[in-house]
């Protein structure tokens, strides 16, 4: 990722970069209320939160990188209870 003030007379802060571009394209890929994940982004949430209910969507097109498989986090109070108390811990 680069950051850098753009533009002369409206200067703004902008982020360049792969990442920046699979964010925009996991979140118009995505559904309503949902949590789309990059097969990067599913991996290092497993690592971080082992037992935390994903399910694939199989293989999407995404623009820039091909059919790549998809994830969708699960909304659940169980889920949501893991992620606050790793939240917690890491604020400790």
């Amino acid at each position: 990722v680069v950051a850098s003030v753009v533009g002369d007379l409206n200067p703004r802060y902008c982020l360049f970069g792969d990442t920046v571009n699979t964010a925009s394209r996991m979140e118009s890929n995505s559904e309503k209320n949902k949590i789309n994940m990059s097969p990067q982004a599913h991996k290092f949430l497993l690592e971080q939160l082992p037992g935390v209910e994903t399910h694939s969507r199989g293989f999407l097109f995404i623009k820039g990188k091909g059919d790549v498989e998809c994830f969708f986090l699960e909304s659940s109070i169980e889920n949501e209870t893991k992620m606050k108390n790793a939240l917690k811990e890491l604020s400790e």
